[in-house]
């Protein structure tokens, strides 16, 4: 289950960056990007036989998410969920002012 909600993340974050999530009224996100994940995923394996890429893509991710399952603590990247935007502890450490 645990891997099913981050392969799922990771599709809809990827989606995201692709076609961005619409926004509400009051500029909540319309989805989260597990749901929108889920959406991918299912799309990706209903019409495989008619496009593979986003298919293909989709596989990729769940590889990059096997992987990051495997490896240790210490080295995985830690997530930063803000209303609108998704963050990694990268970016953030890249957005802080250096002395």
């Amino acid at each position: 289950m645990a891997i099913a909600f981050c392969w799922a993340w990771h599709v809809g974050a990827w989606r995201h960056e692709v076609n961005p999530i619409a926004l509400k009224a009051r500029q909540r996100p319309a989805k989260s990007l597990i749901r929108y994940g889920f959406d991918g995923i299912r799309q990706a394996v209903l019409n495989a036989a008619d496009d593979w890429e986003p298919f293909e893509h989709v596989l990729s991710l769940l590889q990059k998410v096997a992987h990051l399952a495997q490896s240790s603590p210490s080295t995985r990247p830690r997530i930063i969920l803000s209303s609108t935007a998704v963050y990694t502890r990268r970016d953030c450490e890249d957005a802080r002012p250096r002395n």
